[in-house]
């Protein structure tokens, strides 16, 4: 009993450090001609679910010839 115990108590001090970390997400679409990239934060949040914020890029830079 006291080792289920101290397993559950890990397993949810596991969880909460998972729901702690930020990653991009990186997602790249292409069909026929036209190609798009989007760039995600993402982050657990309050309610547990994953929440993901659009992360702007700059728009690339025109050569000059």
């Amino acid at each position: 009993m006291q080792q289920r115990l101290a397993r559950e108590a890990v397993d949810r001090r596991e969880q909460q450090a998972l729901h702690s970390y930020t990653w991009l997400e990186k997602t790249e679409l292409s069909l026929r001609a036209s190609q798009g990239t989007k760039v995600d934060s993402c982050r657990y949040g309050p309610d547990g679910k994953i929440q993901k914020t659009p992360v702007v890029q700059p728009p690339p830079e025109k050569k000059r010839g």
